[in-house]
């Protein structure tokens, strides 16, 4: 994977980023260059593995290059000029050729260059797609607008805001005080249970008692037998009755009157509710003067 992100970078591009660079990395790629010239000479150290980091300046060109790999793989391409670039190595000059490519063919769904056969490969891709950016294609413009949205929305979201003290204090506060709640809250729960529960054997336990106690009132009842009512007598005023006469005394009646006497017998008193009271009882005696 490092390899292939080596290639992306093409010399022309590296020289074109030279300008972006600061001080320090520009000395780096001195370095580097010296490096890498000393091992070309035989001279130098063997060459190290790449990191596989791309610098921020190149990263838009690695894209496009990727993208335009993955395209010609998927849709072919068309002829298109190769730069190439040797460096002799008994005189260290660079040679610069150009050599035309092929468009694709398609065979057995996979399109490979019409003259070797030979599929697309970085290299090829970072050739093609200089070309395309060149004369401002359509696929490069089509490109573009989709990477620079993309890197727009993405900028949105890594980007970082910076809170002051103040802020930062104001919201450890707030979070301290919303854990007081939440625990207050949870305690308050508790305890609404606590009483929901207390209540809830209260009232059964109310409910067992009532249950008892009225089938204790039922056994009771059918424990002790019914009392009956009693009627017992108040004293009245009573009017005297009459006598019964006889013929003789009815002719004496109405030549003499006569004198009625009362006589009261007397009654006997109440002893009890439960005995019968005996009624009171008026003699009417008709007497002769």
């Amino acid at each position: 994977m490092a390899a292939e992100q080596e290639m992306t970078i093409g010399y022309e591009e590296v020289i074109a980023a030279l300008e972006n660079l600061d001080v320090k990395e520009l000395a780096a790629i001195l370095d580097r260059g010296s490096t890498l010239l000393k091992k070309a000479l035989g001279k130098g150290p063997s060459k190290k593995k790449g990191t596989g980091i791309v610098p921020p300046q190149l990263e838009q060109n690695h894209e496009w290059v990727r993208f335009v790999l993955g395209d010609a793989k998927l849709n072919g391409w068309e002829s298109f000029e190769m730069r190439t670039t040797k460096v002799d190595k008994s005189s260290g000059q660079k040679q610069v050729e150009l050599v035309t490519m092929a468009g694709s063919v398609e065979k057995d769904g996979v399109h490979v260059f019409e003259d070797t056969e030979k599929e697309f490969t970085q290299k090829d891709a970072m050739s093609y797609a200089k070309c395309l950016k060149d004369r401002n294609d359509e696929l490069y413009q089509r490109f573009m607008e989709d990477y620079s949205s993309q890197v727009g929305s993405k900028k949105e979201v890594t980007k970082t805001v910076k809170k002051t003290s103040e802020e930062l204090e104001r919201e450890k506060e707030e979070k301290k005080a919303a854990k007081e709640r939440e625990k207050e809250e949870k305690k308050a729960e508790k305890e609404r249970e606590k009483e929901e529960k207390k209540a809830e054997k209260e009232r059964e336990k109310a409910a067992k008692e009532a249950e008892k106690a009225r089938e204790k009132a039922e056994k009771e009842k059918e424990k002790k037998p019914e009392k009956k009512m009693l009627l017992v007598p108040v004293k009245r005023e009573r009017s005297a009755s009459p006598v019964p006469t006889t013929a003789a005394t009815a002719a004496t009646a109405a030549i003499t009157p006569a004198k009625k006497i009362v006589v009261k017998k007397p009654v006997a008193p109440v002893k009890a509710p439960q005995e019968e009271e005996e009624e009171e009882e008026e003699d009417m005696i008709e007497l002769d003067d």
